[in-house]
């Protein structure tokens, strides 16, 4: 099995968080505690939130109960092949929820396997990866930060088009109702 091992990467350099991507919340999966653990460490110090196990059945229960904006999967956990299964889950249940699939295989198959299923990348589990893993981490937890935004910017557009369209209404009838009143009609 192949490790990412967090230590011997950019992790001594001094990490800036991610204005955008602060505080969003990333799930970990992975069989190998020494990856979970230090992908905590990598991706805490960029101020996201990170949820960490070994246990795809209690990822599963994660994804169902808690939004992630950000899921990385170890395509082997539990074993072979067994982490794709879990990406389908996570796209079935929590479609928002953007996943990254790691591999310590260097395998064609597997990398179609995971962009079928719905990956957006797949990552090869070694140390001169990290730098890329923690951009592509923020980058899809800073993604999702935007869409919300740029939902909520749109419905207050929309909101301030639908009170413009009613106020224009009210005073097309109060025009109505003045010309009436002037012409006699009323």
């Amino acid at each position: 099995r192949g490790t990412l091992d967090i230590r011997d990467s950019s992790m001594a350099e001094v990490i800036e968080a991610a204005p955008s991507a602060a505080g969003q919340e990333v799930l970990v999966v992975d069989a190998d505690e020494q990856v979970v653990k230090g992908l905590d460490r990598l991706l805490t110090r960029v101020g996201l939130v990170v949820t960490g196990t070994p246990d795809p059945v209690r990822a599963r229960d994660q994804l169902l109960n808690k939004f992630y904006a950000v899921a990385l999967i170890d395509a082997d956990t539990p074993t072979p092949g067994a982490g794709i299964e879990l990406l389908q889950f996570a796209r079935d249940r929590a479609p928002l929820t953007s996943v990254i699939v790691m591999s310590a295989r260097k395998t064609y198959e597997t990398a179609v396997k995971a962009f079928r299923a719905g990956a957006v990348d797949v990552v090869l589990k070694e140390p001169d990866v990290v730098p890329y893993l923690r951009e592509r981490v923020i980058e899809a937890a800073s993604e999702l930060q935007q869409t919300g935004e740029r939902n909520t910017l749109m419905e207050e557009i929309s909101e301030t088009h639908e009170e413009f369209l009613r106020r224009m209404r009210d005073m097309a009838k109060e025009l109505v109702d003045i010309e009436d009143r002037h012409l006699g009609r009323a």
